[in-house]
């Protein structure tokens, strides 16, 4: 029995001679070389876009705390008072007192201030650029002075604060001047006394910002994104 002689293959092409024997030394580094170009592109653009995320996670989680205060007022017939550290590399935390009336109708004193809230960080890298929050001298306008404000065994000698009334609106005596009081958050820290921006600016000013107004007729926040 005879065994029939198969077709000789037909000559392969160089094309396909080279994807035979797989790919060149100098293919493989160009293809690595394009990887790390297009890692370097969207590196920055995905840095960014998380920075934006925890500012707007900030500023949401402030923006609660705020109607948490008021709410509080209402609820319980007190002051109570948001309270944001200022020292000089400061400016990322925040505190909720409140000030309720004396059953026995007497006047209260500092003490009579007590903390309803723990201590409340910012994510790092997000920190209060400028506020409109009246500074710790405004306290003693409440019916009673703020007391020693204390963290960690560390006096908290300045900071901001805006303070609710029963009804829900803001106590008149700690209004800032120009209108409604506003807070700023940016992505940075407080460093030296100063903002150093660490997300996308425009023209030297931080170009993702979260600004809180708080109205001062009704204590309710409104938001400006950019």
């Amino acid at each position: 029995m005879k065994i029939p002689h198969l077709p000789p293959e037909p000559p392969r092409s160089p094309r396909t001679a080279r994807h035979a024997r797989g790919f060149t030394l100098l293919e493989l580094l160009l293809v690595f070389a394009i990887i790390a170009v297009v890692i370097g592109l969207t590196a920055p653009l995905a840095g960014q876009l998380g920075k934006s995320k925890s500012v707007t996670g900030a500023g949401n989680h402030l923006a609660d705390l705020l109607a948490s205060a008021r709410q509080n007022s209402m609820t319980k017939n007190c002051l109570t008072v948001l309270l944001i550290p200022t020292g000089a590399d400061q400016w990322n935390s925040c505190i909720l007192y409140q000030l309720r009336p004396k059953p026995d109708g007497t006047a209260p004193v500092s003490n009579d201030w007590e903390p309803v809230s723990k201590w409340e960080n910012l994510p790092n890298g997000v920190t209060i650029s400028d506020t409109t929050f009246v500074t710790e001298a405004q306290s003693a306008s409440l019916p009673a002075p703020l007391p020693v404000i204390q963290r960690g065994g560390t006096t908290i000698s300045q900071y901001r604060l805006v303070t609710f009334m029963p009804r829900g609106i803001l106590y008149p005596k700690t209004l800032p001047s120009g209108g409604n009081p506003y807070l700023n958050l940016v992505a940075g820290i407080h460093s030296g006394g100063r903002v150093i921006l660490q997300g996308p600016t425009k023209n030297g000013a931080a170009a993702n910002t979260y600004k809180i107004i708080v109205l001062s007729s009704t204590g309710i926040t409104k938001i400006e994104r950019s």
